[in-house]
């Protein structure tokens, strides 16, 4: 490469793995965790196939909702759910890979731990100083209070308003039996 002044300057571009987001960086640990040949989550040859069972069901279920949408009685709601099962199946998919991932974080820390009783860093966030489960409560200002009634209040508010079950000196209570026609 040449600059305006004729010389010839060379740029030198190298790769910084901390300039990745922490995706890459777990991928990362989850590969030196391979080589190392520790413990990993193993997929199953019964993962796939039952993934791959839901994702062809979400797949018939959406040729069965543009059928539907295709015939006269359908409507845009069934179009609405052909794009969204398969969007179901993406899902199954993608959720199915995290668990995957997330798993193989926590054992590659796990081995990684020289403590026998070590527990998963993302796991203690959910627990006290103790190592009991932590309780969240809403505070008692952030909901509405309820009314309080009392019985009568509440039976009066609950009173039945029409019919002839609705008490003596209704207005609208039947005075007298109805009559078969």
């Amino acid at each position: 490469m040449s600059s305006n002044n004729g010389e010839d300057v060379e740029i030198e571009w190298v790769w910084d793995p901390d300039d990745l987001d922490a995706t890459h960086d777990d991928d990362a640990t989850a590969e030196a965790t391979a080589a190392a040949g520790e413990d990993r989550f193993r997929v199953r040859a019964w993962h796939i196939v039952f993934l791959l069972v839901l994702v062809m069901a979400t797949i018939g279920l959406a040729w069965w909702q543009w059928s539907r949408f295709q015939s006269g009685s359908g409507s845009f709601q069934n179009l609405g759910y052909a794009f969204q099962w398969p969007l179901f199946g993406v899902f199954f998919v993608y959720a199915y890979r995290m668990i995957v991932k997330y798993e193989n974080k926590a054992r590659a820390a796990k081995s990684q731990a020289a403590d026998p009783d070590f527990v998963y860093q993302a796991d203690t966030a959910e627990l006290d100083d103790n190592g009991r489960p932590l309780v969240t409560e809403i505070d008692e200002d952030f909901l509405p209070s309820r009314p309080r009634l009392d019985v009568d209040e509440f039976n009066e508010l609950n009173r039945q308003r029409r019919g002839p079950d609705s008490g003596p000196g209704h207005p609208e209570a039947p005075t007298t039996p109805r009559e078969n026609s």
